[in-house]
């Protein structure tokens, strides 16, 4: 019976255990699925940066019809007006895009550290992976959150290396300035690497549509559970490299041929009497140059129509793929420009026109058809992807995550986001062939500008009374409130970074110099330069110039600054040995200091006579 009832037990027990096992097992599935739900629940994101499309474009009556997929975009979400860039020149911008910092924390100040139009600091690829950033950026944060992460286009400016960052899972590096005969780094199909040519006849923008394309295809059919981060950034509506095909698709050749530029009174603006740095001595534009800034208008718009289907696709692309519920897009730009406005043809000032871009976001939860006028950074853009992914950025990132305003009550239960946004800009542009003051810091509120140029001029405008910045009120204002203002900005900086001074002439290492000759640079102090000092030495007979004459003994020599105690000065030292005190090979180093004495190590310049 024991035996019996043994056996009887038995075989109770083992059909309980194969149905627990089969509950068990169906209960693995269940919780298999439910962990594939829940990563699949995690957004896709898709932030797409334009080059050089200023807010403006958008912002026209007939905006919709030109551009209807951006424009369906903001209509389906949120619309911010009030979105600016901190160093408005293409490789910082997205330097500090892809750290979330202010171009002073990157580093990265300049396009190219080899033009005379730097001032000898840094930029550029090779700086940015030399820092470490490429294991420490807004792509490494993302591909850490378990997304997959994409990037197709414009990446990183000037030094370009045949290299795949770590932080991007699929690749797509579209090189320089041009929108035909255009090269690309790609990892497709090779992980390494590999470089290719575009066809002659394929515009740029259409061929990097169809990397996407591709790209969100093979993602869905091979890790349709995870989401993934997609960066697309456009050449368009940049200028296309001097000398090349141009910057449009054959095919919208014949397209808009009668379209103008808006009449406002900041294009070719008529009043300059109250401007002040690189503004002061700009001509009026006139014959070639009015109609280089008609032509441009034009090419902007279609070159931004192209990225206009491109944004098309992409939507059409996410609704196949059954994916477009869960995906937030985010539409904005590296920096705006200036298309005749203020006299200019550019960008990289502390105006709207430079400063201002747009920032379309459309996604889950995020209410449709509204605008908001919060101050905001791009720097703030990587932040709040981040906060998207659920996750946090480092301490060091100065953006904040605005994705709180995100929502239908975030909107409308936040009034105001920043107090400020910081502009720097340390390139010297060249207007004309003349060399213009245009390094500056600026202040920017949600409806004032102050401006510090380097050669110690200072603008204010006030954005309510005078939205176009046509008059510098800045004389008008109390000495009071100026104090306010240069206070106010020097808090905007980090104040941990010490002085440094840098040469503009000579710029080159060994630049030969004519006798008698000048030197001249760029100093900067988060709280103000004080000093500007240079020691000069005869390296032939050993010898310091002691500003009069040459004498054994290590002796430094004070310059003259343009803009004492701004954040940013230019320097000048004018009693350089001449006559029968010229030596064959001199060097000339300059150190920086703030009104403690705190200087930083000093920039070396050797050069010839």
């Amino acid at each position: 019976m024991i035996n019996s009832g043994t056996t009887a037990y038995g075989k109770i027990g083992f059909g309980v255990l194969r149905v627990l096992s089969a509950v068990l097992y169906f209960a693995v599935l269940l919780l298999g699925s439910s962990v594939a739900n829940c990563s699949a629940q995690s957004p896709n994101i898709i932030l797409i940066n334009f080059d050089d499309a200023d807010s403006e474009m958008f912002e026209q009556p007939d905006s919709g019809q030109r551009f209807p997929n951006i424009m369906d975009v903001a209509n389906s979400g949120i619309s911010f007006s009030n979105l600016h860039v901190t160093t408005p020149i293409c490789g910082p911008s997205r330097a500090s895009l892809y750290r979330g910092q202010y171009a002073h924390n990157t580093g990265i100040k300049i396009n190219d550290p080899s033009a005379r139009s730097s001032n000898h600091f840094d930029g550029g690829l090779e700086f940015y992976q030399n820092q470490g950033y490429f294991r420490d950026d807004l792509s490494m944060w993302m591909k850490n959150a378990g997304y997959r992460t994409m990037m197709v286009g414009k990446f990183l400016h000037h030094g370009f290396k045949k290299i795949i960052p770590p932080g991007w899972d699929d690749f797509h590096f579209y090189q320089g300035s041009r929108y035909w005969n255009t090269w690309r780094l790609t990892n497709e199909k090779d992980p390494k690497g590999k470089m290719d040519q575009l066809p002659p006849d394929l515009y740029r923008t259409t061929e990097e549509t169809r990397d996407v394309v591709r790209t969100l295809e093979r993602h869905v059919a091979q890790r349709g559970d995870q989401p993934f981060f997609l960066n697309v950034n456009t050449l368009g509506p940049h200028e296309d490299a001097e000398g090349l095909p141009g910057m449009i698709d054959s095919q919208m050749a014949n397209l808009w041929p009668d379209i103008k530029t808006p009449s406002t009174d900041a294009f070719n603006e008529a009043d300059f009497s109250d401007k002040r740095g690189m503004y002061r001595d700009l001509p009026k534009l006139s014959g070639f140059r009015l109609q280089v800034a008609r032509d441009l208008y034009r090419n902007r718009q279609l070159a931004t129509k192209s990225c206009d289907e491109m944004v098309g696709e992409i939507r059409r692309t996410l609704a196949r793929l059954n994916i477009d519920h869960n995906t937030y897009i985010l539409i904005t730009s590296d920096n705006g420009f200036s298309a005749g406005h203020h006299r200019l043809l550019g960008k990289g000032t502390s105006t709207d026109r430079s400063t201002r871009v747009p920032l379309f976001v459309m996604g889950p939860d995020v209410p449709e058809g509204r605008t908001a006028n919060h101050l905001m950074a791009h720097i703030d853009l990587a932040p709040t992807i981040v906060a998207l992914a659920g996750r946090k950025t480092p301490d060091f990132v100065d953006g904040r995550s605005f994705a709180h305003l995100l929502t239908p009550t975030g909107i409308d239960e936040h009034s105001s986001f920043r107090d400020a946004v910081l502009i720097e800009n340390w390139v010297q542009f060249t207007i004309m062939g003349k060399p213009a003051e245009s390094p500056a810091t600026a202040l920017r509120t949600t409806d004032t500008v102050y401006t510090e140029w380097a050669n110690g001029e200072k603008d204010y405008y006030d954005l309510k009374s005078d939205p176009q910045q046509l008059d510098n009120s800045f004389d008008e204002l109390q000495p009071i409130y100026q104090d306010f203002l240069a206070s106010w900005l020097r808090q905007l900086k980090n104040s941990e970074q010490t002085s440094n001074a840098r040469f503009t002439i000579p710029f080159e290492h060994r630049e030969k110099l004519t006798i008698g000759q000048s030197l001249r640079g760029l100093a900067e102090d988060p709280q103000g330069v004080a000093q500007v000092k240079l020691a000069i030495r005869d390296l032939d007979g050993k010898r310091y110039w002691n500003g009069s004459a040459w004498q054994a003994q290590f002796v430094l020599v004070e310059a003259e600054l343009e803009n004492p105690e701004g954040q940013i000065s230019f320097w000048n030292y004018e009693a350089m040995p001449a006559g029968d005190n010229v030596v064959t090979e001199m060097a000339a180093w300059a150190w920086s200091y703030d009104n403690n004495f705190v200087y930083d190590k000093p920039s070396l310049a050797v050069f010839r006579n």
